[in-house]
């Protein structure tokens, strides 16, 4: 998902519901280097064209406190390595799909 943040704009700290998906950030456009991702007490900022890779479940805020304009990123949602498929096939939260026959 493509994901803008406006200046001004923060996301109170948080947390994702499972320890079994990461996330992916790869800096877009806009001010990046003044948005912030504060996750585990340790600060990020982005750059265009890196990626930040992390664990949502834990704690974590993000703000554009310091941003003069708008932030954009794409975000990319990938299984964490020590999970196979077989942990998400039957789960409606995680929209698991066998692969195609003719795509494996």
């Amino acid at each position: 998902m493509v994901i803008r943040m406006k200046p001004g704009t923060d996301v109170e700290m948080h947390s994702g519901p499972a320890n079994n998906i990461l996330n992916i950030h790869l800096g877009l456009t806009g001010d990046l280097q003044g948005a912030k991702l504060v996750v585990a007490n340790q600060t990020y900022s982005w750059s265009r064209s890196k990626v930040i890779a992390w664990d949502g479940s834990y704690d974590h805020r993000v703000h554009c406190l310091d941003c003069s304009e708008d932030r954009v990123i794409m975000m990319v949602r990938y299984m964490h390595p020590d999970m196979s498929p077989m942990h998400y096939k039957g789960s409606r939260r995680t929209f698991f799909e066998d692969i195609p026959i003719e795509l494996q």
